[in-house]
Order: structure tokens, then sequence, then C-alpha cells
């Protein structure tokens, strides 16, 4: 379906369910009632709901500004004439926003999306960076006074960034790219997030972290392994141990694939 359908189209039968799930004092009963709602995956059609199948680019982007409890009024009214926005509303639970922006160029959406998290830390707002990832769902939520306009002009900024991060790879860092390591496992843990795509990818990591680390990377090997559908933990150990004859991949590899993901560090 549309977008624009998906969003705008609120029948009764959709309000009634948002307004349930806004009712419930019950912050996990909330989380359980949300994931029974209709989503959508807004940036796109995927053949897998995963960033490197994207089949068909809508031409548009959904960002989260969650916790603002008490400002979705005033905030919305920031947002008004906002490049490119073509839907702004509550969120399911209603303590937050979401925003659909129009882009000018599909298959430039990671370097929109960079401009378009620039502009909105400058107007004071926090994006929520797990919006980054392309494949990210959006569920059916209820506003009865929305910013509506999906003949807005497209969002045309760029901000292009390095497809690598330059990260040192030396004895006396490697305590910190060990925490930076934890961190980004730490929300692919939270999140169940598979970052690994397809065997190449998978294979990368392998290299990436016994590079990096040696032995010592084949436990987190296996928690970036393990959100995988066939994850195959003595698969996973001979991989990694084959990896361990050593190649030329750099940990910046890991970093970057948790980035194009949404993670950060």
């Amino acid at each position: 379906m549309c977008i624009e359908e998906f969003v705008t189209d609120f029948g009764s039968s959709k309000k009634n369910w948002v307004s349930r799930i806004r009712d419930c004092r019950d912050e996990e009963q909330q989380k359980k009632m949300k994931l029974k709602l209709p989503c959508i995956t807004p940036a796109g059609v995927f053949t897998i709901r995963r960033a490197d199948c994207l089949r068909e680019p809508s031409g548009y982007m959904s960002i989260d500004l969650d916790n603002l409890e008490g400002k979705t009024s005033t905030t919305k009214e920031l947002l008004k004439g906002f490049s490119g926005l073509a839907y702004c509303g509550l969120s399911v639970r209603g303590n937050g926003l979401f925003m659909i922006i129009k882009i000018a160029h599909p298959e430039k959406y990671a370097e929109h999306l960079e401009a378009v998290f620039d502009d909105l830390k400058k107007l004071g707002l926090s994006p929520d960076p797990a919006c980054k990832d392309i494949s990210r769902l959006r569920f059916v939520s209820y506003d009865p006074d929305p910013i509506c306009d999906f003949n807005v002009k497209p969002y045309e900024k760029l901000i292009v960034t390095n497809s690598q991060l330059n990260i040192e790879n030396s004895h006396h860092n490697k305590g910190a790219i060990a925490e930076r390591v934890e961190r980004c496992l730490e929300q692919i843990d939270k999140r169940h997030l598979d970052i690994t795509m397809d065997y190449k990818v998978w294979l990368t990591l392998a290299y990436a972290l016994s590079n990096e680390f040696g032995e010592g990377g084949r436990e987190y090997f296996h928690r970036v392994s393990r959100y995988y559908n066939g994850y195959n933990p003595r698969e996973a150990d001979r991989t990694f141990t084959a990896c361990l004859k050593g190649s030329a991949t750099s940990i910046g590899t890991f970093f970057w694939h948790c980035k194009r993901n949404g993670i950060r560090w």
C-alpha cells in the first residue's frame, strides 16, 4: 500500500486500537499490544525485511522523535515548514512524534538521512538513531490533528559520509575498541538485530573480529551471528577458527556494518 494511505486512512477500528494502547498504564503491556498493530516498511518494498534486501524504494523515510511528553504539540509547531515533511503525527503511545519525509534521491537514502538528522539536531531535537535502519518498521498510529502534505517539495540536502571508518588497529587502542564493540553488541542484543545480512558479510565480520581480537573475538562473533535465522553455533565456531589464520580486514569493517544498520557507539 502507499504511505499516504497508511498514515491518513484511519478508520474507527485503527483509532480504537491505538486508543486502547494509550489508555493502558502498563508499559510492558503497551509494548505487547503495539506489536499486534498493522505495520509497514516506509522506506520501500523489501523481499526480506533487511537492509540489503530493498527491492523498490518508496522515496520516503520515517523518523521517530521519542519521549516528548507534554511537548508534542509545540514540537509539531516547530516542525511546520520542515523541508520535505509530508506527515507528522503522534506515535502509537502518544508521547512522541513520527515524521514521514519525502526525499529527492531515493538511491541516496543514507546521505539524505544524515542531513535530516543534522537539521533536526540544529532545532534542538533528538531523532531516534534506530531509524537509520532502512528496513525499520512503522506501526499504524492515530493523530486527530497531524501535519499532512504529500505534495510537499522533496527534501534535497545530502551529507556524504565515509563508507569506511578509519579506526586505528593498534595494541594501545584495543581497550577502547573493545568498549566500542561492546556498546554495538548491546544495541544488537536490545534490538535482536541481524547485521550479518548474507554469507559474504558474515564471513567479513568473522575476519574483522578475529583480526582485531584473536581468540578473544570468538564470543563477539557468536553474539553478532545469533540473530541470523540459520545460526548454527558449530558452523560459526568452524568459520571463526578458519578466520584466525588472518586477513587484511580491519575492525573498521565491523563498525561500518553496525553504522549502516543504525548502530552508534
